[in-house]
């Protein structure tokens, strides 16, 4: 879904990406840390990157 949401910003004629942290999906309890499935920070920051936009988290 993603991909395809930043693709569209990018034909819009958008070039910044802007978006919050939801911590408490990505901080289960203190000391753990979850990054997978819809949480996956670093793929939504791949995808941005590879679309050629900037990104403010």
């Amino acid at each position: 879904m993603w991909a395809g949401l930043v693709h569209m910003a990018k034909e819009g004629g958008a070039d910044v990406i802007e978006s919050y942290v939801f911590w408490n999906g990505h901080k289960l309890s203190p000391g753990k840390y979850y990054f997978g499935g819809r949480f996956d920070l670093v793929k939504f920051v791949k995808i941005v990157q590879d679309a050629r936009m900037y990104m403010i988290l």
